[in-house]
C-alpha cells in the first residue's frame, strides 16, 4: 500500500529533475500508528536509561573498584611512614595511565574494531548492548576522579609524615599539593554544564592542566625515590626502575605525546554554503567510514571535532569534491565556526594531529537495518554513517540499509543544492523537514514512524546534546534500540 508521505515524494519527483524536499501533510500522521505507551516503571526506566546508563555504569565499575582498594588502606595505613606513603604512589599512576589510554585515538578505534566483528547473526539483544560502546567515556571520567581521590589521601599521608619526622623532603609536600590542585581544575571545569558552557576555556584547561599534572607526577616520583635512596642507601636507580610507578608513568607520557608526533598542516578548500554553513574539502585519502578528524587555528588552545564525509560515497557534483578525499559540514555554533564561514578565503589550512578517530556512526554497522535522525548539520555525521553503512571495508563487509530523517530549516537556502543530492543519493526515500515551512516536529514520533515503516533494528540520532539525550531515552523507555552522542563519546 503506497502511504501519503510516499505519494508526496513521488509527486515531487514530477515536478522537478531535482529531488524535492519532502513537505509531509499534517493529515498524513494520522493514519500513523500510535506512539507506544513507556515501559517499565518511571522509577526503574530513569534509574536504567539515565542515572545509570552505561557511562555511569562504567564509571562506577572503576570508581567502586578503585574505592574498594582505598578504604582498607585508610584503615591498615595509619602511620605515615616514607615507604607506606611512597605505596600509595602505584594507584595514582595506574589511574593515570587508564584516564590517558581511553581518549586516545588508537584506543578507540580499537574498541570500535573489536565489537565490528561481532556478526549480525548474533541475537539483537545482545549487539543492542555492544552498540553502547560509544560510552566508553565512563572509564575515561572513573579512573580520573579515582586518580584525584587517591591524590588527596596521598597529600594527606605525605603531609602528616612530613610533619611526624619523617625523611620527606618539602619540595615532594610542595609538588604534591600542586598535583592536587591542578586534578582539581581538571576535574571542575570537566563538570557537564561547566563544559558545556565554557568549552573553549574547557579544552585549553583540561589539556595544559593534563600536562602540568603529568610534569608534576615526574617530579613527585624523582623526589620520592631519592628520599627513599637517601634514607635506606639504596641506588636511586635501582629504586627508580623496580617500581611499577615509573613504568605506568612513561606509558602516560608516551600517550600524551604520541599524538603530538604527528601535528601537521594540511591544504583545505573552502565552500560557504550560506551564513549559517560551510563546506571544508581536503585532499587526504587517509580517513576510513564514520571517522572523525579534529582541526585547529591554534593547536596549543583549541580543537575541533568534525566527522567527514566520504566523497566518493555518493555523488560528484563538483570539481572540488572531484579532487578531494573527504569533507566536513561547518556550521555556526560557536566563535571558530562563525570565523570558518565569515572567512572569505577559499584556500585555507588548518592544523591536524594524531589519526583519525572512529565516531559514534559506526555502531550502525551492528544492525541489519537502521533509522538516522538528525537536525541541523548533523546531517554532516548523518552522512558519513550512511557512508559508513554501505562501506565494504568496515564490519566484515556488511551493507547496513538505512532511513535518514532530516530535520532544519530552510534545507535547500542555508545547505545548498549539492548537499540535498547527496542526502537523497544515500537515501532516495529520505525525510527532509523544513522547520521554517512545517513547524517544529515531533522528532520522537517521527522517529518511531520511521522505525516502524521501515522495520528497523536500532535508531541512531545526531543532534545537539539535549535533543539527542531526549530522543534517545523517549525511544529507549519503550523498548526501542537507541544511539546518540553522550560527552566523552
Amino acid at each position: 500500500m503506497v502511504t501519503i508521505r510516499e505519494i508526496g515524494l513521488n509527486m515531487a519527483e514530477k515536478v522537478t529533475p531535482k529531488r524535492a524536499i519532502v513537505v509531509i501533510d499534517v493529515e498524513a500522521q494520522l493514519i500513523q500508528p500510535e506512539l507506544p505507551s513507556k515501559i517499565q516503571h518511571p522509577v526503574l526506566r530513569n534509574l536504567r536509561h539515565r542515572l545509570l546508563a552505561v557511562y555511569q555504569r562504567l564509571f562506577s565499575v572503576v570508581f567502586l573498584a578503585n574505592l574498594a582498594a582505598f578504604i582498607p588502606l585508610i584503615i591498615l595505613h595509619t602511620t605515615p611512614t616514607l615507604s607506606s606513603v611512597a605505596s600509595l604512589a602505584t594507584p595514582i599512576a595506574v589511574n593515570f595511565f587508564v584516564t590517558g589510554l581511553f581518549r586516545t585515538e588508537y584506543m578507540i578505534n580499537f574498541l570500535y574494531t573489536s565489537v565490528l566483528w561481532v556478526p549480525t547473526s548474533v541475537p539483537l539483544g545482545i549487539r543492542r548492548r555492544l552498540a553502547k560502546i560509544y560510552e566508553f567515556g565512563g572509564v575515561h571520567s572513573g579512573a580520573g576522579v579515582a586518580c584525584a581521590l587517591w591524590t588527596v589521601l596521598f597529600a594527606v599521608q605525605i603531609t602528616r609524615g612530613f610533619l611526624w619526622g619523617e625523611p620527606i623532603s618539602i619540595a615532594a609536600v610542595v609538588v604534591t599539593s600542586c598535583l592536587l590542585s591542578l586534578l582539581v581544575v581538571i576535574i571542575g571545569v570537566a563538570y557537564p554544564e561547566i563544559r558545556r558552557r565554557y568549552h573553549n576555556h574547557f579544552e585549553a584547561l583540561h589539556r595544559i592542566c593534563g600536562w602540568g599534572a603529568l610534569l608534576l607526577y615526574w617530579a613527585l616520583v624523582l623526589l620520592l625515590s631519592r628520599d627513599i635512596s637517601n634514607a635506606t642507601a639504596t641506588p636511586f636507580v635501582q629504586l627508580l626502575f623496580t617500581s611499577p610507578v615509573i613504568y605506568f608513568l612513561i606509558g602516560s607520557t608516551i600517550l600524551t605525546i604520541l599524538p603530538w608526533l604527528r601535528l601537521h598542516r594540511v591544504d583545505a578548500t573552502a565552500t560557504v554554503l550560506s551564513s549559517h554553513a560551510t563546506r571544508i574539502y581536503f585532499p587526504s585519502p587517509t580517513v576510513g567510514p564514520a571517522q572523525g578528524i579534529r582541526i585547529s587555528s591554534s593547536p596549543l588552545l583549541e580543537w575541533h571535532s568534525f566527522a567527514t564525509i566520504p566523497c566518493r560515497s555518493f555523488t560528484k557534483t563538483s570539481e572540488i569534491a572531484q579532487s578531494s578525499s573527504y569533507s566536513i559540514l561547518v556550521s555556526s555554533a560557536g566563535d571558530w565556526t562563525k570565523h570558518a564561514i565569515a572567512d572569505s578565503k577559499a584556500q585555507r589550512k588548518y592544523w591536524m594531529r594524531g589519526v583519525p578517530v572512529t565516531g559514534v556512526a559506526l555502531v550502525v554497522r551492528l544492525f541489519q537495518s537502521a533509522v538516522v535522525v538528525t537536525t541541523g548539520s548533523g546531517i554532516g555525521p548523518a552522512l558519513s554513517l550512511i557512508a559508513a553503512a554501505r562501506s565494504p571495508n568496515v564490519g566484515k563487509g556488511r551493507d547496513v540499509s538505512c532511513r535518514l530523517f532530516w530535520s532544519t530549516p530552510k534545507p535547500l537556502q542555508t545547505y545548498g543544492q549539492n548537499v540535498l543530492d547527496e542526502v537523497y543519493a544515500a537515501d532516495p526515500n529520505a525525510i527532509i523537514w523544513d522547520t521554517k515551512a512545517q513547524g517544529r516536529p515531533d522528532i520522537v514520533k517521527e522517529a518511531w514512524n520511521a522505525y516502524s515503516d521501515f522495520a528497523a533494528e536500532a535508531v541512531v540520532v545526531i543532534s545537539n546534546p539535549k535533543v539527542t539525550a531526549q530522543v534517545v531515552y523517549a525511544l529507549e523507555s519503550r523498548g526501542i534500540p537507541a544511539y546518540g552522542p553522550v560527552f566523552d563519546s
